[in-house]
């Protein structure tokens, strides 16, 4: 049985993938409907993968899941100035700006396939887990 807190992130990941589905059945070749859409979804993933590392029972499960938290997290960010670029007047950002706005969290998460990198280790105790 799911926490609440997982219960609410289930709850908001669903609203959140049933809301791009509107965007994106509306019109989703306009920039703003895309990049919102894309924020929408990454907001989903990350509430998905919160959960899974809340009920995640093995220490290799929980490095897996924090490590695409941090993932989620990027594409957050990323997908989130890509619409406050495109929102006041829906015009596609250029090619060069694209690329450099989506290398970074790119390469992060690239980085987050090094097996030391940002988490080492997960304990799980009896009051939660503790992240090295």
């Amino acid at each position: 049985m799911l926490s609440i807190t997982s219960s609410l992130l289930v709850m908001t990941a669903l609203f959140n993938i049933v809301l791009a589905f509107f965007i994106f059945r509306k019109n989703w070749k306009e920039p703003v409907n895309t990049f919102f859409g894309l924020y929408l979804i990454s907001l989903s993933t990350w509430a998905i993968v919160l959960v899974g590392y809340q009920t995640a029972v093995s220490s290799e499960a929980a490095i897996y899941y924090g490590k695409a938290a941090y993932a989620a997290a990027l594409l957050i960010g990323m997908s989130f100035y890509l619409f406050s670029v495109v929102f006041p007047e829906g015009k596609k950002p250029n090619s060069r700006m694209l690329i450099g706005v989506c290398a970074v969290p790119i390469l992060y998460i690239l980085a987050l396939l090094e097996p030391t990198f940002l988490i080492e280790k997960i304990t799980i105790h009896d009051w939660g887990k503790d992240v090295q």
